[in-house]
């Protein structure tokens, strides 16, 4: 059922690992309940029945290298913050640096993602996939050619898209400015959090992250990673 679905785990010998602190794969199931979290605060009227792992959706997964600060939004998954000793022992939590592109995207990936027919992807899933491959402009193509097409009520998941690809692109001062403007759903706050949290903002940011987790059930991943980094915004500065 799962290989069926696209959710199985990658070969991992069509794998190269990005870092040696993973200790086991992560689950491309759990990786994609996930991907799809931030849609229900951001447009919690949709109907996601529609949405379709994307092409080589375990491989995508495995390629993924450890992250530090991890935005809410579509396509991240809270099991890629791996180096919990790292977190912890930093010195101070900077700005992130531009994500590694990976350097050869899934097969498929690229041909799933810029599908525009009727069967093809959701825009804002397409984005994410592609962002998630490294593939930053093609990212932001499908944003700005999706923010004409989808009607008002995805306006919001959109800007958050856009500040995600900005801030794994590591343009950080973007990124922020576009959470702040947007309403404070668990998403933006959480991300809120994690701009203050790069910026050494630590009471900020443990409003933010305060604010974020109650509203994400404790049996959401979301919820958990949103703790941990309101223990980091606790530490002494």
């Amino acid at each position: 059922m799962a290989h069926q679905a696209g959710l199985d785990f990658a070969d991992s010998g069509d794998v190269t690992p990005y870092d040696a602190v993973v200790a086991q794969p992560i689950d491309p199931r759990l990786a994609w309940d996930g991907a799809c979290a931030a849609i229900h605060y951001l447009a919690p009227k949709q109907d996601l029945r529609s949405w379709k792992v994307p092409a080589d959706w375990p491989a995508l997964v495995a390629a993924q290298e450890t992250v530090m600060l991890l935005p809410f939004c579509v396509g991240n998954f809270p099991q890629v913050v791996r180096d919990l000793p790292g977190l912890f022992e930093a010195d101070s939590l900077t700005p992130p640096r531009a994500s590694v592109p990976i350097t050869t995207p899934p097969a498929g990936l690229i041909a799933w993602a810029e599908n525009t027919s009727k069967t093809g992807p959701h825009p804002l899933l397409a984005a994410a996939a592609l962002r998630l491959a490294g593939q930053f402009d093609r990212a932001a193509k499908v944003l700005v050619q999706a923010e004409k097409a989808l009607p008002a009520e995805w306006q919001t998941a959109l800007a958050n898209e856009k500040a995600a690809v900005a801030w794994h692109k590591g343009e950080i001062a973007e990124a922020a400015a576009l959470w702040e403007s947007l309403p404070p759903t668990a998403p933006v706050l959480f991300n809120r959090g994690l701009a203050a949290l790069a910026a050494g903002r630590r009471a900020d940011a443990r409003t933010h992250f305060s604010a974020a987790v109650t509203q994400i059930p404790e049996s959401d991943a979301w919820h958990h990673l949103g703790r941990l980094y309101l223990a980091l915004a606790d530490l002494p500065g």
